[in-house]
């Protein structure tokens, strides 16, 4: 686990180990707490670390089910996990936690459409979730459809709008207090391969995406994070170290 300073720029630095190696863990956060859900080898764990210390994460919860790829995010209070690769297919699953206690997931809704591996923000009220593949999985199953849930209840996901095109591997999801991005990503046919494009959606009103700009250079499967003015992007493949 790496940390940086999002008022200022430089270089990442280390903060610690999750309690266990994996890699497409989802990951939600409130003022005092980080936490990381799933992952691949197939995982149910949920670990959680202090964030204005340095230090290892420790054991929180389990999720529901074994799920990587899932969509994460957060109120002040609750951390939600959307969808994921169940394996073998994707899933509807929204699970939620209460961020500064410690326990098992439990059911939220189901979203409208079962996938993993897309992205995800939200204004601490509305969180959405971009793009990502669905079930059954057939070489460039990337979708653009962009989902909402009310954070603060439970239920199921409606449709918001859609993204300029379908992607998956990301896109990277980052966010202000009214406004959203999705950053990078792979594409699926007619525009298949690695994007480095920048969207935008205000999270209070349901819409199709706007294009923002563009990232230093095409990337995927991207972290992502913010401090509700500065986005920032980092790692990825294509190359696997810019942030």
């Amino acid at each position: 686990v790496d940390y940086v300073t999002i008022a200022s720029t430089g270089n990442a630095t280390d903060f610690g180990n999750l309690t266990e190696s994996r890699s497409r863990n989802s990951g939600c956060n409130d003022s005092t707490r980080a936490i990381c859900a799933g992952g691949n080898p197939f995982t149910d764990t949920i670990d959680y670390a202090t964030i204005q210390s340095v230090g290892n994460y420790v054991d929180f919860g389990n999720l529901t089910d074994d799920r990587y790829g899932a969509g994460g995010m957060a109120s002040p209070t609750r951390g939600v996990f959307t969808g994921g690769n169940a394996n073998p297919v994707y899933t509807n699953i929204i699970d939620y936690i209460t961020i500064s206690t410690t326990g098992n997931a439990a059911d939220f809704g189901d979203m409208a459409n079962a996938a993993g591996g897309g992205g995800d923000c939200g204004d601490g009220i509305y969180a959405l979730f971009a793009g990502g593949r669905y079930s059954p999985y057939a070489g460039w199953a990337g979708q653009n459809r962009i989902e909402s849930i009310n954070v603060f209840t439970t239920g199921n996901g409606t449709s918001f709008g859609a993204l300029t095109s379908k992607r998956t591997n990301g896109p990277a999801g980052a966010h202000g207090e009214t406004r959203g991005l999705f950053a990078g990503g792979t594409g699926a046919p007619p525009s298949p391969g690695t994007k480095n494009e920048i969207a935008y959606v205000t999270i209070q009103t349901a819409s199709n995406t706007t294009d923002f700009g563009d990232l230093t250079q095409q990337r995927q499967q991207m972290g992502s994070c913010s401090n509700f003015t500065r986005a920032v992007f980092g790692g990825g493949t294509s190359p696997s170290n810019v942030n």
